[in-house]
């Protein structure tokens, strides 16, 4: 049965005492069974990177809406792309290829400025499956909400500047933040712990939070 919601999980020190829970699995049980997995050079990158994401996120809980607003639109942004990386092999093969098209990206507009092409960075390594295009990423109505409320603090808003007090406050913050978190926590945990390519799993380490909407 889903634990009843209550707001005092979401202040400020709450929120910052259940970030730290988490990473301290994520450290413990989540990353040296990505290193030992089969794939592990593949997953632990995303390991990784949600524990960057993880820590960002409780450094920035009792600092300004701003960039609390932007730590936990990626924790957002983080958990829309691996839902979608982690579909197939096929999918994972495409999201490697899509390395090329940033590097080739960044690479154009570098050289438009000017800036001689030897300064450059060293290009990725070979690859034979360089896709067109990129995976499309998709959100549901709460993420989608989420997203662009995380926009208009994150980006210069008429509201923001002129009306700051009709914003929401920090707690809206903690509680999606952590709820993407831990939807991305309980995922990759599936995907480490159980065959890789296996329907997502209703049951997971962490549960708080890991529910499919608000």
């Amino acid at each position: 049965m889903a634990k009843e919601f209550d707001i005092a999980d979401y202040t400020a020190d709450r929120a910052a005492e259940k970030v730290r829970e988490l990473r301290s699995h994520l450290h413990e049980t989540l990353l040296p069974g990505a290193r030992a997995h089969a794939e592990g050079i593949f997953i632990v990158p995303f390991v990784e990177y949600l524990d960057r994401q993880a820590e960002r996120f409780e450094s920035s809980i009792s600092g300004p809406l701003d960039l609390l607003a932007w730590t936990a639109r990626n924790l957002l942004e983080f958990w829309s792309l691996i839902s979608q990386v982690f579909v197939s092999a096929e999918t994972r093969a495409y999201f490697f290829g899509e390395t090329y098209l940033d590097v080739e990206e960044i690479r154009m507009r570098i050289e438009k400025m000017g800036i001689p092409k030897h300064m450059l960075s060293n290009e990725p390594p070979e690859w034979d499956a360089i896709p067109q295009k990129r995976i499309l990423l998709f959100k549901d109505r709460y993420g989608d909400y989420f997203f662009k409320l995380c926009s208009k603090y994150v980006h210069p808003s008429a509201t923001l500047i002129l009306a700051p007090q009709a914003m929401p406050g920090a707690f809206i913050f903690y509680f999606f933040g952590w709820n993407y978190l831990t939807k991305s926590y309980n995922f990759l945990v599936d995907r480490v712990f159980k065959t890789l390519d296996a329907p997502e799993s209703s049951e997971s380490l962490v549960t708080e939070g890991g529910q499919e909407g608000p």
